[in-house]
C-alpha cells in the first residue's frame, strides 16, 4: 500500500511540474507555462519596470561603435541620444526601442511576415495565411533588397539592425519582456527584412482604403444612376488641403480611355471577416507668425491610429553633428518619423487615398491554373508558403500569383473571390526610410521638400512651420496614374492596359507654402478640389473635422501656443449643428412617445459638443446610426436573410458586403426627399418615409442605451461610458487593457472613437529654440505594468500635455534631467 501510494504520489508531482514547466491548451486556448511565468527569479516578477536598469556604471556594451554615445534620461524616460556620428546614434536608437519595446517589434514582424502562429499557435493561421495572400512578406522582401541600392542609406539601417540585436544578446530567462514568458516564446535575432517588415505594418494601416467589391456590389444592385446619385465622391462643403485649381500642367492621364471597370452579372454574396474602424482620423496644421501672439510660426500635429499598449510611437532625441531632431519614432524603424529640429517642424496625417485595387479573372477552365490576359490565357506563378505552426508542426499553401498581383481568395467566402489584388506598397523604393534622415537635417521649405522627394508611401499630408517664419503644406507619395474612375470599382483583369501607368511625377503633387490666409490644415478631407489633373478617391475623407478646424484658424485674432493646444481637444460637432436643422424639420407635428419626445428635447438643448459627461451627444451619435442602418436595410436585410450567407443578421454589420451612403448623404436625402423609396422598409406593409424612419430609429436608440446600461450596471450611462473607448494590449492580452472615459467624436477635431484616437499630440512653435508640448497615450516603457503607462494615458485623456525638454548638447543642466548612461563599443 505504501508503495501504492508513493507511485500515486510521483505521479501527480511528475504531471505538476509537467504542467507548471509547459504550456497547455484547454478549449483551444493556449496557458501560459504557469511555473516558469510564476517563478521568482525568473518569473513576472523580474519584469516590475526593470527596463531603465543599467548597472552601477552606467555604462552599455553594443556591437560596432566606432565612438562613446551618451544618452540623457528625463524625468518622463524619454532618452536624448548624443552621438560623434549618425551610425552610432541609431545603433543607440535601435538598442533602446528594443530595450523598451522588443516584444511589439517582434509581434508586428512576424505578424507582417505571416508567422504570428510561430508564436501562438493555430489560432493565428488564418492570420497568416492572409498576410501571405496579400503578399506582404514578398513585398517587404522586395523592399529590404531594394534598399541594398541606396548606399548611403543601407549602411545606417544596419547599424540600427546592430543597436537591436545587441540588447537581444543581453536578455536572459529572467529580463525577457513578460509576453515571450506568458506566450512560452523567445525573440528572434533582428534583421533588415524585420525592419521593412515594420514599416510594411503601417502601410497596412494606412495604405489600404479601398472598397471595390462592395462598391461594385452596390452598384450591381442599384444601377448607375441611383448608385452615382448616392455615392458622390465629395461633399458639396469640402474644403480642400491645397486650396486653388490653377494647375498649369496636364495630367498624363488625358489621353487615357475611361475607366475599364469588371462586368458583374450578379451581387456577390459574401465578405472576408477582416472588420476595422473606418475613418480614424488625424489632424494637422501650422499658422505662420502674423496670427500668433509671438510672431513665430506654430506647428500642430496629432496622428489618429488604432490605440495599443504598448504605444504606436516611442518618444526621442536625436543629436549627431549632422542634426538634433526631436519627435517621436517607430520601434522597429531608424530615425524620428514626427517632430521637429532647430529650424524646422513637421507633422502628417493620412491622405486616404485608395492605393488598392483588385481586378476580376477570366480562368480559363476549374483549375484555375491559367487566366485570360490580352486575348491569351497565361500560367499563373505558384508560390508554396510554409507556415511553422507551434505545437502542430508545418502547414502549406499555394498562392497563385498574376501579373496584377496575388490572388488572395479561392474558396468562395469573401466578395473578393478570385480576384487579384495590387497594392502600392507592394512596390519596392530604394529610398523609403531617407525621408526622415533629410528631414532632421533639413533647414528650409525647401529642404524639407528636397527630403520628400524620397517618400512613396502611405501618401501623406506633411504640414510644415520654420524658424524663418515659413508654414506649407504637401501632399506626398507615390499617385497611381490610372483613367478617372478607377480604383474605385473592381476592374478588368482580362487587359494589361489596366495596369497603373507609372505615378504623378514629383512636381505635379499638390503643395502650398505661405498662403494668403495665414494657416494650412489638413484633417484628412479631399486634397484638392476636383479641378486636381490627377484622379484619385477613397470612402472616408473628412468632411467636418476640417471646416471646423478653418473656421476657428479663421477667426480675427492671434494665437498663443496654449490656443493650439486647447484646439487639439475641441469636442465641438459640426455633423450635429447642421443636422439638427433636418432632424427637427422633419420631426414638426410628428407623432411620438413620451420617452422619444423626452430624448429629442434632451438633443434640442445641447450645445453640439461631444463631452464625455453628455446624454444628448450619446443619444445623437447612436441615433445617426441607426437612422442610416435603418434607411439602408434594403442592403442590410437583403444580404441578412439571404440563405446562401449562413450568417446570423446580428454579425451583418461587420460583414456587410454592400457599401453604403455617408450618413451626411443619408441626411441630405433626408431634407430633400422624405418620400424617397430608400426610407421604406420593405419587410413591412406601411410604406414608411423619412420621418417615420427617424422616429423608429430614435427608438431603437433609447432601447440600445438602457441595454448598455444594464450591461454596465451604469443607470447614469453617458457619451464617454456608452462609447467605450479603450486601450488593449497588442497582443490582445486579458488584463492588460485600459479602459477610458473620454471626450470626443470622429466628426470633432478630437476624433477619439472606441478603439482609436489621437496617437501623439504635439504642438511646436518654431523661434530660434523651439518650444514643444507634446503626449500620448501610452509609456516609454513597453511593460504592461509600467507606472509611466499610466501616467502617460491619464495626463493624454485629461486634456493636458508634457512640456518637451529639447537639448542643446549631452552637458546640459536641468532639474528634470534625470539619469546619463553611455554605450561603449563591445
Amino acid at each position: 500500500m505504501r508503495f501504492l501510494k508513493f507511485l500515486v504520489s510521483a505521479a501527480l508531482t511528475f504531471a505538476l511540474v509537467y504542467a507548471l514547466s509547459n504550456q497547455l491548451t484547454i478549449k483551444g486556448v493556449s496557458l501560459p507555462a504557469m511555473g516558469k511565468l510564476l517563478n521568482p527569479f525568473s518569473g513576472f516578477w523580474q519584469n516590475a519596470d526593470g527596463a531603465f536598469s543599467f548597472g552601477e556604471k552606467n555604462e552599455l556594451p553594443i556591437a560596432g561603435l566606432k565612438a562613446k554615445v551618451k544618452v540623457v534620461y528625463d524625468d518622463r524616460q524619454v532618452p536624448h541620444i548624443f552621438a560623434e556620428n549618425t551610425a552610432d546614434a541609431l545603433r543607440a536608437q535601435g538598442y533602446l526601442h528594443a530595450q523598451n519595446r522588443l516584444f511589439q517589434m517582434d509581434l508586428t514582424a512576424h505578424a507582417m511576415a505571416g508567422r504570428l502562429s510561430e508564436m501562438v499557435g493555430s489560432r493565428a493561421l488564418e492570420n497568416d495565411k492572409m498576410e501571405r495572400r496579400h503578399g506582404t512578406l514578398q513585398a517587404a522582401e522586395n523592399s529590404a533588397e531594394a534598399w541594398k541600392k541606396n548606399p548611403e542609406m543601407y549602411p545606417l539601417i544596419e547599424a540600427y539592425v546592430e543597436g537591436v540585436n545587441s540588447y537581444i544578446a543581453t536578455l536572459t530567462e529572467k529580463t525577457m519582456p513578460v509576453e515571450y514568458k506568458i506566450l512560452g516564446a523567445t525573440p528572434e535575432k533582428w534583421s533588415i527584412l524585420s525592419t521593412s517588415l515594420f514599416f510594411k505594418g503601417m502601410c497596412r494601416s494606412l495604405a489600404r482604403g479601398e472598397m471595390d467589391a462592395e462598391m461594385s456590389n452596390t452598384l450591381s444592385k442599384l444601377g448607375q444612376t441611383e448608385f452615382e446619385k448616392l455615392f458622390p465622391e465629395r461633399h458639396p462643403k469640402t474644403i480642400p488641403i491645397i486650396p486653388g485649381s490653377n494647375w498649369n500642367f496636364k495630367a498624363m492621364t488625358s489621353n487615357m480611355p475611361p475607366a475599364a471597370n469588371a462586368k458583374l452579372s450578379e451581387v456577390i454574396d459574401f465578405q472576408d471577416n477582416v472588420t476595422k474602424e473606418s475613418g480614424i482620423g488625424s489632424n494637422n496644421w501650422a499658422i505662420s507668425g502674423n496670427k500668433t501672439t509671438s510672431g513665430k510660426a506654430i506647428l500642430a500635429g496629432d496622428p489618429h491610429l488604432m490605440m495599443t499598449l504598448p504605444a504606436i510611437w516611442y518618444e526621442c532625441q536625436i543629436t549627431t553633428p549632422e542634426f538634433n531632431t526631436y519627435g517621436v519614432s517607430l520601434p522597429g524603424i531608424p530615425f524620428v518619423v514626427i517632430g521637429f529640429n532647430n529650424d524646422i517642424a513637421w507633422s502628417q496625417t493620412n491622405s486616404q487615398h485608395d492605393v488598392a485595387d483588385w481586378f476580376r479573372l477570366e480562368w480559363k477552365d476549374a483549375t484555375k491554373k491559367e487566366y485570360k490576359l490580352d486575348g491569351q490565357f497565361v500560367a499563373v506563378e505558384e508560390r508554396v508558403e510554409e507556415f511553422h505552426v507551434k505545437g502542430e508542426g508545418i502547414v502549406k499553401e499555394v498562392v497563385k500569383w498574376t501579373k496584377f498581383g496575388p490572388v488572395t481568395f479561392e474558396d468562395g467566402s469573401s466578395v473578393r473571390n478570385d480576384l487579384a489584388f495590387h497594392w502600392l506598397a507592394a512596390e519596392a523604393n530604394p529610398s523609403d526610410l531617407a525621408t526622415f534622415y533629410m528631414m532632421a537635417k533639413a533647414k528650409n521649405f525647401e529642404d524639407f521638400s528636397n527630403a520628400l522627394k524620397n517618400y512613396a508611401y502611405p501618401m501623406m499630408n506633411f504640414a510644415f512651420a520654420g524658424k524663418n517664419g515659413d508654414i506649407g503644406m504637401r501632399t506626398q507619395g507615390w499617385l497611381p496614374i490610372r483613367p478617372r474612375g478607377a480604383g474605385r470599382l473592381i476592374s478588368d483583369g482580362t487587359s494589361s492596359a489596366n495596369l497603373w501607368k507609372g505615378y504623378a511625377p514629383y512636381k505635379q503633387m499638390p503643395y502650398v507654402k505661405n498662403p494668403k490666409s495665414g494657416f494650412v490644415l489638413s484633417t484628412n478631407q479631399n486634397t484638392t478640389d476636383a479641378s486636381y489633373p490627377y484622379y484619385y478617391t477613397t470612402r472616408t475623407f473628412d468632411n467636418f473635422r476640417s471646416r471646423r478646424l478653418h473656421h476657428l484658424l479663421s477667426e480675427d485674432k492671434k494665437f498663443s501656443l496654449d490656443d493650439m493646444r486647447k484646439m487639439q481637444y475641441d469636442v465641438y460637432g459640426l455633423d450635429a449643428e447642421e443636422y439638427m436643422p433636418v432632424i427637427l424639420k422633419r420631426l414638426a407635428g410628428v407623432t411620438m412617445g413620451v420617452a422619444e419626445k423626452a430624448a429629442l428635447e434632451e438633443v434640442k438643448k445641447w450645445d453640439f459638443k461631444y463631452t464625455k459627461d453628455s446624454k444628448a451627444a450619446m443619444i445623437f451619435d447612436t441615433w445617426m446610426a441607426n437612422f442610416s442602418k435603418a434607411t439602408w436595410d434594403d442592403l442590410w436585410l437583403e444580404d441578412a436573410l439571404n440563405p446562401k450567407l449562413a450568417i446570423p443578421s446580428t454579425t451583418m454589420r461587420k460583414l456587410n458586403p454592400f457599401a453604403l451612403p455617408h450618413v451626411w448623404r443619408t441626411m441630405q436625402l433626408l431634407d430633400n426627399e422624405a418620400n424617397s423609396k430608400h426610407f421604406d422598409n420593405t419587410t413591412t406593409p406601411e410604406v414608411e418615409n423619412g420621418s417615420m424612419i427617424l422616429v423608429a430609429s430614435l427608438t431603437k436608440t433609447l432601447a440600445d442605451i438602457a441595454a448598455e446600461s444594464a450591461l454596465q450596471l451604469n443607470p447614469n450611462l453617458d457619451y464617454g461610458a456608452y462609447k467605450n473607448t479603450r486601450i488593449e494590449h497588442i497582443a490582445k492580452l486579458p488584463g492588460f487593457a485600459h479602459k477610458l472615459h473620454v471626450e470626443g467624436n470622429g466628426n470633432a477635431i478630437n476624433a477619439t472613437k472606441t478603439f482609436a484616437g489621437p496617437s501623439w499630440r504635439m504642438v511646436v512653435e518654431m523661434g530660434d529654440t523651439p518650444h514643444a508640448y507634446v503626449v500620448y497615450p501610452g509609456g516609454q516603457s513597453g511593460n504592461p505594468g509600467s507606472k509611466s503607462s499610466e501616467e502617460f494615458i491619464e495626463r493624454w485623456q485629461s486634456g493636458e500635455h508634457y512640456e518637451a525638454i529639447f537639448m542643446k548638447s549631452a552637458d546640459e543642466k536641468q532639474e528634470r534631467l534625470k539619469k546619463t548612461i553611455e554605450f561603449v563599443n563591445k
